[in-house]
C-alpha cells in the first residue's frame, strides 16, 4: 500500500513542479543493525527528490545553447587566451571551465561574465562542449562554491574558485 502512496505522491509533485518525498524500506541484515534488531528487520529512509523542470505544457524545457561572442577580443591583454591555454594542462572539464573563468576575470577584466564568454573561449580552444553547457558551472557553484550567480545570466568566480583555478598544473614542455 505504501508503494502506491509513494507513486501517487511522486506523480502529483511532478505535475506541480515540487519536491517529492519518497520513503524507502530496506531489509537490514542482523550484522549491520544494532544488537536489538532482529534478523531481517526493516528500516525506513526518507528521501527527497527534486522533480525535473517542466514547461507549462508538461514537456521538459529545452536546453539553451550559448551564443558565440564574435566581438569578444581574445587578445585583449598582455596574455592572449591562446597563450594562456598553451601554458596550462587542464585534465577535466571542470578545470577547463575554471581556467576560462580565470582568464575572463583576470585578463579580460570582466569579473562578472556570462556563459557566452566561457563558450567563446571553449570554441577558440577547440575544447569539447557539453550539451548543457552551463551545467559544470552550476555544479561547481552548488558543490564547491567556486562560482557565484550575482544576477540572472551573470557569473563570478569566488575566492575558492580563483584559488582552484590558479592551482591547475602548468603544461610540461
Amino acid at each position: 500500500m505504501r508503494k502506491g502512496f509513494d507513486a501517487l505522491n511522486h506523480a502529483v509533485a511532478a505535475l506541480a513542479g515540487q519536491q517529492t518525498v519518497v520513503t524507502v524500506t530496506k531489509r537490514l541484515p542482523a550484522s549491520l543493525g544494532s544488537a536489538e534488531r532482529a534478523d531481517g528487520e526493516e528500516a525506513e529512509e526518507v528521501v527527497t527528490i527534486d522533480s525535473p523542470a517542466a514547461s507549462s505544457n508538461g514537456k521538459p524545457r529545452p536546453i539553451a545553447k550559448p551564443k558565440f561572442l564574435d566581438t569578444f577580443d581574445l587578445s585583449v591583454s598582455d596574455k592572449p587566451w591562446k597563450d594562456f591555454v598553451a601554458e596550462h594542462a587542464p585534465k577535466t572539464d571542470n578545470e577547463k571551465y575554471l581556467l576560462a573563468a580565470l582568464w575572463v576575470t583576470e585578463n579580460a577584466n570582466t569579473p562578472e561574465f556570462s556563459i557566452a564568454h566561457i563558450f567563446t573561449l571553449f570554441r577558440a580552444a577547440k575544447w569539447n562542449e557539453q550539451v548543457d553547457f552551463s551545467q559544470p558551472i552550476r555544479l561547481m557553484k552548488n558543490k564547491s562554491s567556486y562560482f557565484l550567480n550575482p544576477s540572472r545570466g551573470k557569473w563570478k568566480l569566488t575566492q575558492p574558485g580563483l584559488d582552484a583555478a590558479r592551482a591547475i598544473p602548468k603544461a610540461t614542455v
